[in-house]
């Protein structure tokens, strides 16, 4: 059947999710966190997302989830109400297959619905395929910072792109 389809997350969305999501953090710098999620916590997180209005979404195939992704504030202040950090990850082995384009065209549609005027994404400077994904998406890199993570007994630098959608 090979159906692929991109939908709002269900809490059953939620251990395929967490998985994924601890797999980048156990084993890359994608993601910055040292500690694997615990389901709880993801389950909190989904929760805040739900009553702040931020979308969770995944991308399923044959009932199988091959990535998430969402987005919530960039920064708690008003002023800043109108521009939001994203996040996509997708299943580990999965990349290349299309799941990333399809999840951010939706996120951007959804951003799009919310009246959301930049999407932001901090990236791991050495994470290249995200980089190009983003640029290939229509982001432009607007600031480099050096050295602001710390993960596997090194530092890392922080590529933020941004994307004025309206």
């Amino acid at each position: 059947m090979n159906e692929i389809k991109v939908r709002f997350a269900q809490i059953s969305d939620l251990e395929a999710i967490r998985e994924i999501w601890n797999y980048y953090i156990a084993n890359t710098t994608v993601n910055f966190d040292y500690i694997p999620k615990e389901k709880d916590e993801v389950l909190d997180w989904f929760k805040n997302k739900q009553e702040m209005n931020y979308p969770v979404l995944v991308c399923e195939k044959d009932n199988q989830i091959m990535g998430y992704a969402s987005f919530g504030s960039f920064r708690s202040w008003q002023g800043y109400l109108f521009s939001v950090e994203h996040g996509i990850y997708i299943k580990p082995g999965m990349g290349g297959n299309g799941y990333g384009k399809l999840l951010f065209t939706r996120l951007l549609e959804e951003a799009k619905n919310q009246q959301k005027h930049s999407m932001i994404g901090a990236i791991s400077s050495d994470n290249i395929e995200s980089l190009d994904f983003h640029k290939k998406m229509g982001f432009r890199e607007v600031a480099h910072l050096k050295e602001i993570g710390y993960k596997f007994d090194k530092w890392l630098d922080c590529t933020f792109v941004q994307l004025i959608i309206s």
